[in-house]
């Protein structure tokens, strides 16, 4: 099996179809949903590596049980075929242009892509120069699962279909409890800087003062990761055409 990690998540129940969908739009995203984009990029930033680790610890756990052997690697798209980069020279030219493309966008790494919602602009231009000096399309990181499938078996053998539902749902709501305390613990940080005269805060740190950060933070938990809320993707994509169009 070789799989994105937004399939993952949304096979595992870890977040919702929104997640992935609205990342693409998060203009019009803040204007549906009236929370600014800086706000919206903070938490897309905060909950990727929140379920980057959350994820990896769940296969390391599988691996631990012998059940399977995973490992990262990249995906190339080329004429329209998916397969997995093929040497060291193709990812050494991967690397090569998404180095460049970082200093042309003033960049040490890609939490500053990230952070200054530059990402969509990022990838786009890597894209384009994968395309014409390599003939790649696209390219996306996956893990690559290699099954023991006699043991896994015997796990769903084990585990009844209401209990993996179950626990699912359980795992969903796990994952938003725990990204809340992430952002009440951020604003508590940035409060106690406030109260520490020799302290200097830079703009993230003045944005978490406020209590309507907190509020933003939590509604955009329930938005995209909440399993149970509904798929808001076409509205963002009509409101995106829309703004497109004036």
């Amino acid at each position: 099996m070789k799989l994105a990690k937004n399939r993952l998540l949304n096979s595992l129940n870890m977040v919702n179809s929104n997640y992935r969908e609205c990342r693409q739009y998060i203009p019009s995203l803040s204007e549906y949903i009236n929370i600014e984009q800086f706000d919206i990029f903070e938490f897309y930033r905060s909950a990727d590596s929140t379920l980057k680790n959350n994820l990896e610890r769940a296969l390391n756990e599988l691996q631990n049980k012998k059940n399977i052997f995973w490992s990262q690697i990249m995906m190339v798209s080329i004429q329209n075929i998916i397969r997995p980069a093929r040497d060291g020279q193709e990812y050494e030219n991967i690397l090569r242009i998404q180095g460049e493309v970082l200093d042309e966008f003033n960049c040490e790494d890609m939490r500053g892509i990230i952070g200054t919602g530059k990402y969509d602009e990022y990838s786009k231009r890597v894209n384009e120069r994968l395309n014409k000096e390599m003939g790649i399309q696209f390219i996306y990181e996956a893990y690559d699962i290699q099954l023991n499938r006699e043991r896994l078996k015997r796990e769903l053998v084990r585990m009844k279909g209401e209990e993996r539902l179950m626990m699912e749902f359980e795992l969903n709501q796990s994952i938003q409890e725990r990204l809340t305390d992430n952002i009440q613990k951020r604003h508590n940080r940035a409060l106690n800087k406030v109260d520490d005269f020799f302290s200097t805060m830079n703009k993230k740190e003045e944005n978490r003062i406020d209590e309507q950060y907190v509020s933003d933070q939590i509604k955009l938990v329930d938005t995209l990761i909440n399993s149970r809320h509904e798929r808001i993707f076409p509205e963002i994509r009509k409101l995106n055409n829309e703004n497109m169009l004036e």
